[in-house]
């Protein structure tokens, strides 16, 4: 889980209590993880801003190299809440809480939908961070009804997408090495992909993009 592994994935340390929650229910305190998780949910839809100031300082990677604009702002808060919202809503189905659990699910995929839909209607194309939305969304939407060659159509095209873009970045890390060889310095960049990994598995995105998706595949030889 991305938030059992430190506070490194939390943006919004002082209304996000998902960390608290795991901790809780790792420990089998469960009528404090109830109370966490309504807290936390309530705090950030009430207390947490999809805009330009504040901007949580964690989530400037995540723009990609592009501006912070309240258009940019907006695209990370969305998907930020859909993540939240899906890590409560899997709480929740682990001790039983069906319900709540589908519930909470909707809503995630709900914020996930809207910031894909919002990049395709007003964010430029060129702009990284809504590919990486797109599969955070495509990692978990498959559902009995869903039309299922469309969904892998979507799925292998993002692969390629996100593939093409982590092969160029590897062909210019090999230049730059060869580069600093023949004694040419030349300005190491930040990785841009590095930080593309799906938190439910720990896979990059275009590999969890099959793993998550077993399902629509094995649905695909019956259709």
């Amino acid at each position: 889980n991305g938030w059992t592994a430190g506070s490194k994935h939390c943006w919004y340390p002082f209304l996000d209590e998902t960390e608290s929650m795991w901790y809780y229910e790792r420990r089998g305190i469960f009528s404090n993880v109830a109370i966490v998780s309504e807290r936390s949910l309530d705090s950030m839809n009430k207390k947490s801003h999809p805009s330009v100031h504040p901007f949580p300082e964690k989530a400037i990677k995540f723009l990609e190299g592009a501006p912070l604009t309240q258009e940019t702002a907006v695209h990370l808060w969305l998907r930020y809440m859909g993540l939240m919202y899906w890590e409560h809503a899997q709480m929740n189905y682990r001790n039983l809480f069906y319900q709540t659990g589908r519930d909470q699910e909707k809503k995630a995929l709900g914020f996930l939908y809207k910031a894909v839909e919002q990049a395709q209607k007003s964010l430029p194309a060129t702009w990284k961070a809504p590919l990486v939305t797109k599969a955070t969304y495509l990692c978990r939407s498959f559902a009995e009804g869903t039309d299922t060659k469309k969904h892998i159509r979507d799925v292998e095209d993002t692969i390629e997408q996100l593939y093409a873009i982590e092969l160029a970045e590897r062909e210019e890390k090999k230049a730059a090495k060869k580069a600093e060889k023949v004694g040419y310095k030349s300005q190491r960049k930040v990785s841009m992909t590095d930080h593309w990994v799906d938190r439910s598995t720990n896979l990059p995105y275009r590999i969890a993009l099959i793993a998550l998706n077993a399902t629509a595949y094995g649905d695909r030889k019956s259709v």
